[in-house]
């Protein structure tokens, strides 16, 4: 497991009045969003939630001070779930939130401290929360020699016993995190205290500032965790996989944002389909044959004029349904979804009960064998060069031949015209990907995501779940990979003859039409030579035709 907390101590006042501190704040967002700073961002706010342009989706957890001029402390988590700690009511100077990360092997507890620079000393109550697995951070305004400062305070003094009775063990390296350019003076005002138990684990470093006189403090958390895996390596190349994933699709959106029109072109003149000059013909005689009909009555004015009012059209909608109650679904107390995501939750609720299959004991035996036999495969090669030999230009570029590239994209975006047109080069970086995934066994995270439109069956309940069949939009390049690992298997199956002659079904060459023609075939010959032999149809291949 890994962990990595962002300590930033900030004081913006007046933000949205102040335009020279914007710069520290694009550049405080650019760490808490960066992959090198990590995933928890702590520090002293003192203006409200600000939203810049550019943000990221983060957890904000704050805690306002009910005293002074106001400001406060603020978690900004990412990529993680946490909750909150609740802690007790106090009336020192000193400001404290924390938070909790479960995971596999216990809980993680951050506090988040700010102490007022004044001469009082360290609450009693401050470490009462420490436990295993704990850090303390913040800006207490604490001064000792040993932490890299020139003088020494009370708050100083009290961390330092802290840190000799063995219970908190400091993670500053003595240099300094806080410049007074009034004077031209440092000082490590900021102090990290961890639990012995994750001392061992831990790293402390100090970031480039961004423009304030508190520098940010970066703290790495590395627990190792042990897998039952032959790879020892597995989360680094899974890693490496998801990066290589991730730089080919941003290669690929830059290049069609460069090559491939965007529709907004200068100088465009609006169009409007009254102004076209045959269109416009008919809309003349149109009015003219709809003001004669309304005269006379006559009938083949009648006829004339419903074949420009587009009668197919009208018959269209005259051949809808006419009654429909609602049009969305309903949820389970009966109500109207209320909106689009409250009619999807429900939707994936009833796919889900749908999908989960019920299994007997028997069905739990077969199960746990197949997946032993599922890992003992992963884990070992079989010897066989069909699943050793790496993916080739040639094999790629047929199972692209055989790809719909019309199909709409999946999650990431991808069209499947722009994998069609890829040079060369970018041709063989996503053929090294492929084979990638294809040593390893295991596929990126984002191919395995689809989005699901319902599509309404014919002349059913709009109203009712179960009306809906699901449509899954998966990633072109996942139904790439997909093809052609089906042609391997397809050529070890047949070369080894691992497949009955009798089964016609998803077989290429073969169809359900000819499995019937062949049994019927066999019922005449033996009736005109008067024998009887048993002959066997495939069921897969029946029930495909149906």
């Amino acid at each position: 497991m890994f962990i990595a907390c962002l300590l930033i101590t900030f004081a913006l006042r007046r933000l949205l009045n102040l335009p020279r501190w914007y710069p520290k704040l694009v550049a405080l967002w650019r760490l808490a969003r960066s992959d090198h700073p990590g995933r928890y961002a702590g520090g002293s706010l003192t203006t409200g939630r600000v939203t810049p342009a550019g943000q990221v989706i983060v957890g904000i957890y704050r805690t306002d001070r009910p005293y002074g001029s106001g400001g406060g402390l603020a978690f900004l988590v990412r990529d993680v779930n946490y909750k909150k700690i609740t802690l007790p009511s106090r009336d020192s100077d000193l400001a404290m939130q924390g938070i909790s990360i479960t995971w596999k092997k216990g809980v993680i507890n951050i506090f988040n401290l700010y102490h007022p620079p004044n001469q009082g000393h360290l609450p009693a109550e401050i470490f009462d929360c420490s436990d295993k697995n704990t850090i303390f951070l913040g800006d207490l305004n604490a001064k000792h020699q040993s932490c890299g400062c020139s003088t020494n305070n009370d708050r100083g003094n009290d961390l330092l016993n802290a840190d000799d009775d063995g219970a908190l063990i400091f993670l500053n390296s003595g240099l300094p995190t806080h410049t007074l350019f009034s004077y031209g003076t440092s000082e490590a005002l900021h102090i990290t205290l961890v639990s012995p138990e994750l001392h061992p684990h831990c790293d402390w470093d100090i970031l480039s500032s961004f423009g304030s006189d508190h520098l940010p403090i970066l703290i790495n958390v590395q627990i190792n965790r042990k897998t039952v895996t032959s790879h020892k390596k597995f989360w680094t190349t899974m890693d490496n996989l998801e990066q290589e994933w991730h730089s080919f699709k941003q290669v690929i959106f830059h290049a069609s944002k460069q090559f491939i029109p965007r529709g907004n072109f200068k100088h465009m003149k609006s169009y409007f389909q009254h102004r076209d000059s045959g269109l416009r013909t008919l809309i003349l005689k149109r009015n003219a044959l709809h003001r004669k009909f309304t005269l006379t009555g006559d009938r083949e004015d009648k006829v004339e004029l419903n074949k420009l009012n587009a009668r197919e059209a009208w018959t269209g909608l005259y051949n809808q349904p006419q009654n429909m109650p609602c049009n969305t679904v309903l949820t389970s107390d009966g109500k109207a979804a209320p909106d689009d995501k409250t009619a999807a939750n429900v939707l994936g609720k009833f796919y889900k009960g749908v999908g989960n299959l019920k299994f007997n004991q028997n069905d739990v035996i077969l199960k746990n064998r197949s997946k032993r036999m599922f890992h003992n495969c992963r884990t070992s090669s079989s010897g066989n060069h069909i699943f050793i030999n790496k993916f080739t230009l040639r094999e790629l570029n047929f199972a692209l031949r055989a790809m719909d590239l019309c199909k709409s994209p999946g999650p990431d975006d991808i069209h499947g015209f722009m994998i069609g047109y890829l040079g060369p080069h970018s041709m063989q970086k996503l053929l090294d990907i492929f084979n990638f995934s294809w040593k390893i066994g295991r596929l990126p995270r984002y191919w395995k995501r689809a989005i699901i439109i319902p599509i309404l069956k014919p002349e059913k309940d709009t109203s009712t779940y179960a009306s809906y069949r699901p449509i899954a939009l998966i990633s072109f390049v996942c139904k790439l990979m997909e093809r052609l690992v089906l042609a391997r298997l397809n050529i070890h199956l047949n070369i080894n003859g691992l497949l009955l002659s009798e089964q016609y079904g998803y077989r290429k060459g073969h169809g359900a039409v000819d499995q019937i023609l062949y049994f019927c075939q066999r019922i005449r010959d033996s009736q005109n030579k008067k024998t009887h032999q048993p002959h066997s149809c495939s069921p897969i291949g029946y029930v495909q035709g149906i």
